[in-house]
Order: structure tokens, then C-alpha cells, then sequence
């Protein structure tokens, strides 16, 4: 910190204080008596004042490459307020985008990072982080139905923390249907005529933050012992299975069976496993918010 001087030359001495201890008071300079303390003042006597931040910036906003890293600004450092960042991921034609959040620590509610299915912000909001996640986030990963991803990081006027870290990468469209949005029809290859022999079909369905997602399956008529409908409680095989149908269930005209997730992502997996056939399944699905 540099010195100050009166306009005679002399030093002005910033180290003392003012007159009262009185914690609520705030203070500015005299300018029309040289004294080497301060005047206080009421919290409410507006004055002008000069202080020293760092500027607010956005790193890098797009990304083209198979494979790439994200950080909120500074990162390790932490982010600047009044941040509006946005972040464009989009990969060759006839791949995903897989999204992997690595770390992640923003003011709680304020400060917070949206993830949209799609070019743009027009897209489906697939999640939103905020508050101190940490290191411990294995399970973050986000998977886009077409090309490309939007990230916004936004940060308020004031509390900035470590931020966040990302990776990305490009992922062949397999045999993995991506199904994205508030509701939607499904049913099983050639419904309702029988579905293939030896069919195999994978879904993963996402909803927007903060819902789950209703089901009403009106029909399972599968071949038995062959085949099975399954549906997992989260993006993979990997997590608790909510419900397994084999067999000649339910058919229309019959009361349908209804089941609900505890989060936006259900992962269904369907298997024939010999020649013989049947008519299939078919369910609808719609997201509820929390």
C-alpha cells in the first residue's frame, strides 16, 4: 500500500482510527481539516469510495474437440462475482456428449452451474449444481442426445468459492437411445406386432432437475422365460432396480401398472433371448416435479 498526502505535502497517517469503538459505524476522510484520523459516519450518508477487484472474465466458451477440460474462471483460484459464462460443447455428427463433473464448490443457490441438452439455452435443462459437492461427485455424469451440450455458470454480486472442474468427451451413438424431455411413448420393436427375435434395446431417459419421473406401463406380453423389461433407478444397469416384467402381464383393457423413480434419470433395458416372439411392451412416462 502506497502513501497518501495532504495537498501541503505532508503525510497523511491511514493507520490510525477513528474517535468511537462503535462496530456500526462506518468512516471517510477529512478533507476540509488536516487531522490524522477519520470523520464517522452513518451507514446511510452515501459516500464515494474507491476499492480494488479482480476483473470478472469468462475462460474459453467453445469447444469442438473429441475430448476437452472445463474450469469455472481462476480455477484452482476462486471464480469473480457476476459471472454469466456460457459454454458450448459440440462434437462430430453421429456422437454424444458425455459430461463429467470432476469438482465442484459455488455459493449455495446463488452461484450455479446448468447443464442444457442441446446448442443452446433453448435446450432441455438436464441439471443443476450448486453449494459444496466436492470431490465425491463419481456419479455426476451427464450423456446428450444429439452432438452437443450448453453449459451457464452463473455466478451473483457477491461469496465466490473454488468453482468447478469438467471433462468431456465424444461418444459413438450406439445402440443407447438418449430420450430427453417432460413425457414421452414408448413400446418394443414393431408394436404391436411381435418385436424381433433375439431384440435387445437399451433407454436412458432424462427428465429436468428436481422432478422424477411417473410410468404407466399398459402392456407387457412377453415371450415367457425369454424376454424381460427392466427399469433402473438412475443412468445405468448399475443402480437399483425399480422393476423387472417377464411373461404376459398386463395387455390394453387391463388395469396398467404404475411406478414412479427417485430421480430424473431411469435407465430401461429390454432382452429377447431366443427365437420365439411375442407382441412386446409399451409404457408412458411423464416427469413430476419434486
Amino acid at each position: 500500500m502506497g502513501e497518501y498526502f495532504w495537498t501541503d505535502g505532508s503525510v497523511f497517517n491511514y493507520s490510525l482510527s477513528g474517535l468511537s469503538n462503535d462496530p456500526n459505524r462506518c468512516f471517510a476522510l477529512r478533507t476540509n481539516v488536516q487531522i490524522n484520523n477519520f470523520v464517522e459516519l452513518h451507514g446511510s450518508q452515501a459516500q464515494p469510495f474507491i476499492c480494488k477487484q479482480q476483473a470478472s472474465f469468462c475462460p474459453a466458451s467453445s469447444y469442438t474437440n473429441a475430448f476437452g477440460k472445463l474450469t469455472s474462471s481462476n480455477y484452482p483460484g476462486n471464480y469473480e462475482n457476476n459471472l454469466d459464462c456460457k459454454y458450448s460443447i459440440v462434437v462430430a455428427p453421429g456422437n454424444r456428449v458425455e459430461f463429467n463433473l470432476r469438482y465442484f464448490q459455488s455459493e449455495p443457490t446463488y452461484d450455479y452451474l446448468s447443464v442444457i441438452d442441446g446448442p443452446d439455452v433453448d435446450g432441455v435443462l438436464l441439471s443443476t449444481y450448486s453449494g459444496d459437492l466436492g470431490v465425491d461427485i463419481e456419479n455426476y455424469q451427464i450423456i446428450s442426445s444429439s452432438n452437443s451440450l450448453t453449459l451457464v455458470f452463473f455466478s451473483d454480486f457477491a461469496h465466490n468459492f473454488k468453482g468447478w472442474t469438467a471433462d468431456y468427451q465424444s461418444l459413438p451413438m450406439d445402440k443407447t437411445q438418449i430420450i430427453n424431455g417432460i413425457s414421452g411413448v414408448l413400446s418394443s420393436p414393431n408394436f404391436p406386432k411381435n418385436y424381433p427375435a433375439f431384440a435387445e434395446e437399451l433407454y436412458v431417459i432424462t427428465s429436468p432437475v428436481n422432478t422424477r419421473i411417473n410410468f404407466v406401463v399398459d402392456t407387457v406380453w412377453l415371450a415367457q422365460h425369454y424376454a424381460s423389461i427392466s427399469f433402473y433407478d438412475g443412468p445405468s444397469q448399475s443402480y437399483p432396480k425399480l422393476n423387472k416384467f417377464m411373461g404376459h402381464l398386463v395387455d390394453s383393457g387391463m388395469t396398467s401398472i404404475n411406478f414412479k423413480s427417485t430421480q430424473n434419470v431411469v435407465t430401461v433395458y429390454f432382452l429377447s433371448e431366443d427365437l420365439i416372439a411375442d407382441k412386446g411392451w409399451h409404457f408412458s412416462w411423464s416427469a413430476e416435479y419434486f
